[in-house]
């Protein structure tokens, strides 16, 4: 399951099976048959996270724009000089009074 937060609260959560490359490569954090639990974006409402590769980063970034296509976008990365934080999802103002370039948390639950 990968769920992401602001402030502490749930804003997107998608589970789904999971990838034989999962702990091996960035590859592994692609949900098989994702389903939605809960999704507040008001951008990209009902896109799973998927991941984002080639952004030369350390470490993981994810995706909520455009399924199957793993580079181009982000919609998790916070980086000197470029900030995509909540991009592709758009907080809605019952969250948070900006839609995006906020605090986020993205954690990935392997049962």
């Amino acid at each position: 399951m990968t769920v992401a937060y602001h402030q502490g609260g749930v804003v997107y959560a998608y589970r789904g099976d999971r990838h034989s490359q999962l702990g091996k490569t960035w590859q592994g954090t692609i949900l098989n048959n994702p389903q939605k639990v809960v999704d507040k974006c008001t951008s990209n409402q009902g896109v799973p996270p998927e991941p984002a590769h080639g952004h030369g980063v350390t470490g993981l970034t994810m995706d909520k724009a455009k399924p199957g296509v793993y580079t181009g976008n982000c919609d998790t990365m916070f980086t000197k000089g470029y900030d995509c934080r909540w991009a592709n999802c758009h907080l809605p103002t019952t969250i948070s009074r900006k839609a995006y370039h906020v605090q986020m948390t993205v954690a990935i639950y392997v049962c």
